[in-house]
């Protein structure tokens, strides 16, 4: 009978090797005293120089401290007795208008003019509306009474305004019928630089004021007033043609450039106000 025997070698297990001890601690010495400069060396700035600059470097002694100034004496605060008591006054009556205001029906009208002066604005949509025909202004009749955009043939055209090169002024007529005539294709972009002054009726109101002998009856008001309003009623002048010279391409701080500009928005409503 033969029987196989499984053979296994097995390593003598060794106890893990001893800790080295831990290394001595490092040697503290004394630390060595901070720098001291000697007193013949200084480094100094007049005051008019700029500060960004080393002036001087010398080895002269600075000049001494002048001597510390002694603070002032306190100021001594005497006060004196009123010269008029408010408290005994006679009170001021109250002016005519606002009594009126206040006991009897009145109707007041005010208006808001807003203006403002100076500024330059980049019109996009001139840039584009005048190139490809979109704006008035290029249609109509010519300085020969015909159309600007018929054919030279039949007496359409312009002439632009300008001197030729021998500096006399412009009188060749050309087609109107070109894309860009009027706008960027043949024109720089400060062509379409506008001032951006403006003067707008900004706002208009008309309240009408209930007399206060109509609330004397022990009712809850004690006061009313009924009203109409309206706000950006009327552009008055302006320069910038076919948009508002406030409208702008951004909700931010982008200013000077207008485009894509809709028509303003006025505003037109009704107040009740009531005073309990």
């Amino acid at each position: 009978v033969t029987q196989l025997l499984e053979t296994k070698i097995i390593e003598e297990a060794k106890p893990p090797p001893d800790k080295p001890p831990p290394p001595p601690p490092p040697k503290l010495n004394t630390p060595p005293p901070p720098y001291i400069p000697p007193p013949e060396v200084s480094v100094q700035m007049p005051v008019a120089a700029s500060p960004f600059a080393i002036t001087a470097v010398t080895r002269d002694k600075p000049p001494p401290a002048p001597p510390p100034v002694a603070a002032p004496a306190p100021r001594k605060i005497t006060r004196q007795a009123a010269i008029v008591n408010a408290s005994a006054c006679e009170k001021p009556a109250y002016p005519p208008a606002s009594l009126r205001s206040q006991e009897q029906g009145v109707v007041t009208l005010g208006f808001l003019i807003d203006v403002k002066k100076g500024g330059d604005i980049f019109s996009l949509d001139q840039y584009y509306g005048l190139a490809t025909g979109g704006f008035e202004e290029t249609a109509g009749l010519n300085d020969l009474g015909n159309e600007l955009r018929a054919p030279l043939a039949e007496g359409g055209g312009i002439i632009v305004e300008g001197v030729k090169d021998d500096g006399t002024p412009n009188d060749l007529r050309i087609s109107a019928e070109d894309f860009g005539l009027y706008g960027y294709r043949r024109n720089p972009a400060a062509a379409f630089v506008y001032d951006a002054s403006y003067v707008k009726l900004r706002e208009v109101t008309l309240d009408f004021n209930f007399p206060k002998a109509w609330m004397r009856n022990g009712g809850t008001f004690k006061g009313a007033t009924l009203g109409l309003y309206g706000r950006n009623l009327w552009i008055i002048y302006k320069n910038l043609p076919n948009a508002d010279p406030e409208d702008g391409i951004s909700s931010g701080n982008v200013q000077g450039y207008q485009g894509g500009s809709y028509p303003s928005v006025r505003t037109m409503g009704v107040n009740l106000k009531l005073k309990f």
